[in-house]
């Protein structure tokens, strides 16, 4: 039985999004780490290709980041994605990831096998019932490598609600525009209750297509290996995101409990996710429930999810930060701490006073 329907319109076109630029550089911890001559040397922007709401005009610049729009629906729910694909040069298609898609093997968008790729100017609709376990999932393009010079930036959570979810009646109240209209606005849709999103991804600024053609040519340099020799990246890394972005912010309230939810939308690399001085406790692994255990770090490999639950010391002052840190895997001889990650948790008992504002801290690579 269907008991809703969930729709979403997303237009796939190439643009430019802030990268570097987004950087507050003026932070104190970005001057002190890692040091100068680790940190790599991006560009203001980016060329990517990306998914913008239900017009074309909708999106700008500034509001563009390296992810798409996240998605939150009820178990049982009928989902409705309207694919429009304005790339000039390549066909793709959407995978829903982790998806079993009983019944709806033709939305599997698997191009070759389920799917045929949906040509430039050409649209295709995705329109099946998520007969899914509730949990963390994510979409992705299928078709291979992008016939364009650009970053894959269509991507995104899927997050599968139970029927009686209070976090997906809050997203509701609070986005029905957003969740309709394409609003790039992600915050309402990454944090909701005692839930955060987490999106962690590698990137590149040398596109697929660019790295297929070096790789023809044998241009490519040699794969990043561990501590113990095994190959841990195939791909040139230049930087990574979390939401869409170099650098985040995750609001908490001391002595709360929270639920991350950790994905891995690279195409590369693994992380190895920990937070400074606090332990997490694992409780799904790939959507599925786990028994709860204690770890103090989690490796995410690409296309892995890990749902973790972290308390706040109670001790903790508004305003008071801790990092949580996303580290590729490489020998410390190749560069390791280059792909560092970091992410800032915030205490809102400071911030919820309409006279105080965060400084944001930086992911920095």
């Amino acid at each position: 039985m269907v008991f809703g329907i969930s729709s979403h319109r997303f237009d796939i076109q190439a643009n430019y999004a802030p990268l570097a630029s987004s950087l507050p550089d003026h932070t104190s911890i970005y001057h002190k780490w890692p040091r100068e001559n680790l940190r790599m040397n991006l560009p203001e922007y980016i060329s990517i290709a990306t998914m913008t709401g239900p017009s074309k005009n909708t999106a700008n610049e500034s509001s563009l980041t390296l992810m798409g729009k996240p998605i939150h629906i009820l178990e049982g729910d009928r989902l409705e994605v309207a694919l429009e694909n304005y790339l000039p040069t390549t066909g793709l298609s959407l995978h829903f990831h982790g998806f079993e898609m009983r019944d709806a093997q033709v939305y599997d968008g698997v191009v070759g096998i389920t799917q045929c790729a949906v040509s430039p100017n050409e649209s295709f609709l995705y329109n099946f019932t998520v007969d899914e376990v509730p949990g963390t999932y994510w979409y992705h393009t299928h078709s291979g490598s992008l016939g364009v010079d650009s970053y894959n930036a269509i991507k995104g959570p899927i997050i599968v609600h139970p029927r009686n979810s209070s976090n997906y009646i809050e997203i509701m109240n609070k986005n029905n525009d957003m969740l309709d209209g394409g609003s790039r606005d992600f915050k309402s849709l990454l944090s909701y209750g005692n839930e955060r999103i987490l999106f962690f991804s590698d990137g590149s600024l040398m596109s697929d297509s660019h790295f297929n053609i070096y790789k023809i040519g044998g241009l490519n340099p040699p794969a990043s290996k561990n501590e113990d020799g095994f190959t841990v990246g195939t791909m040139r890394y230049d930087f990574g995101t979390c939401n869409g972005k170099l650098r985040e912010v995750v609001n908490v309230i001391p002595g709360e409990t929270y639920k991350l939810r950790l994905l891995n939308g690279g195409s590369h690399y693994a992380f190895r996710i920990h937070i400074d001085g606090i332990s997490m406790t694992i409780v799904a692994a790939d959507s599925e429930t786990v028994k709860p255990y204690e770890v103090d770090e989690v490796i995410l490999h690409a296309a892995e999810r890990f749902d973790v639950e972290i308390t706040i010391p109670s001790d903790f002052t508004g305003g008071e930060r801790f990092w949580i840190r996303a580290d590729t895997l490489e020998s410390t001889k190749q560069g390791y701490q280059v792909s560092i990650c970091v992410v800032s948790f915030s205490s809102v008992f400071c911030l919820l006073s309409a006279s105080t504002k965060a400084s944001t801290i930086p992911i920095i690579f």
